[in-house]
């Protein structure tokens, strides 16, 4: 089977000329620029969400157009204890084309716990310039403890010099099913800017004026409410069971969570065999401190894969999630498969989550 005959069946959003190259070719040299902040005491409490230390760095490669931006951080014991105070608010981070025509936004890693991405394309230009990471699963976050998040660029146009940041902040849950996390007003912490003719020079981040956070808690979701291996299989069955009710030639959005790290052949497979129109993926990997990483992308494009499945920063153990459209009688067959754990398909009333970090903590 040929690779270019799934993806004639998918979505795709076509990278540029420039961005293909930045992930086709090797790197010749790598430049960088980093900055760090610290946050004082006072700062614990009113803006908690912003860890008390860490460091942004970003790297271009000389030989072809690619950046690639990273932030690493700590949250300290009395941050831990606000962020429980606030449990209907997720940490989350950004990294930002401030230019929104510089940079294209291509996949997104962190070893957060439960994360979900977001990818932004501001200007409808059809370029992702903003990457996004919300942790859902502030509960399994420690104190003290090393935490990253990971981001790659395509760059596209450098004749205005644009410039790249990562911002701190937190996130409510969609208002409505299918719905985005959606930031705080005024909670965004500036964690490091760079422009891209500065990317060889470090740079130096100061700290922004703290903001008050209103205390309203938000009514629990279904999907917190999954805390033992009981509420998952009876939330699996439950929206399996909504599956075998729809038209068998109506179109639905699905989120597809795998039962195992699948291959990427697999997933070619998987999309061909069931002629799935997939518009997000999500994979699992393996840091060399032995925490787990999610990555994710909406580049549903071969090199892009390939690009994920090879990054050094981790080693790849497959996809777990699927996301995109398919008709009602496709996924009432692919919810037979053996590698399906579950199907889950947004309505008007019925978010869909994807459930592989429930799964995979829960069967610990």
């Amino acid at each position: 089977m040929k690779i270019e005959d799934v993806f004639m069946k998918s979505k795709k959003r076509l990278l540029s000329g420039a961005a293909l190259l930045s992930i086709c070719l090797s790197a010749t040299s790598v430049f960088a620029a980093s900055s760090t902040w610290s946050n004082n005491g006072s700062y614990e409490k009113t803006i908690w969400w912003k860890p008390y230390s860490g460091t942004f760095n970003v790297t271009k490669d000389s030989s072809y157009p690619k950046i690639t931006a990273r932030i690493d951080f700590k949250y300290s014991a009395n941050q831990k204890s606000e962020m429980m105070r606030y449990i209907s608010y997720y940490p989350t981070y950004d990294f930002r084309d401030e230019s929104k025509n510089g940079f294209d936004g291509s996949f997104i890693s962190t070893n957060l716990p439960d994360p979900k991405y977001d990818y932004e394309d501001d200007n409808g230009d059809g370029k992702d310039d903003e990457l996004e990471a919300v942790s859902r699963d502030q509960w399994s976050i420690s104190a003290n403890t090393n935490y990253y998040v990971t981001s790659s660029f395509g760059v596209v146009n450098t004749t205005n010099d644009p410039k790249v940041s990562s911002y701190a902040s937190i996130s409510v849950a969609p208002i409505y099913p299918g719905g985005d996390y959606n930031t705080v007003a005024g909670t965004a912490e500036l964690l490091g800017v760079f422009k891209y003719s500065q990317l060889s020079t470090p740079s130096s981040v100061s700290n922004r004026e703290a903001l008050v956070l209103n205390t309203e808690i938000l009514a629990d979701r279904e999907y917190d409410k999954i805390k033992t291996k009981g509420d998952l299989e009876n939330y699996k069955n439950n929206v399996n069971k909504r599956v075998e009710r729809f038209k068998s030639n109506d179109d639905y959005q699905f989120v597809i969570t795998l039962k195992n790290p699948m291959s990427i052949d697999s997933f070619y497979d998987l999309v061909s065999d069931y002629n799935l129109e997939v518009s997000e993926l999500y994979a699992r990997g393996i840091d060399s401190e032995k925490n787990i990483v999610t990555i994710g992308t909406k580049t549903i494009q071969p090199e892009v894969l390939e690009s994920i499945q090879k990054e050094a920063s981790y080693s790849f153990k497959g996809i777990i999630e699927i996301e995109g459209t398919a008709k009602g009688k496709d996924l009432k067959k692919i919810m037979k498969n053996d590698k399906v754990f579950a199907v889950e398909v947004q309505t008007e009333d019925q978010p869909a989550f994807g459930l592989y970090w429930k799964k995979e903590t829960l069967n610990k």
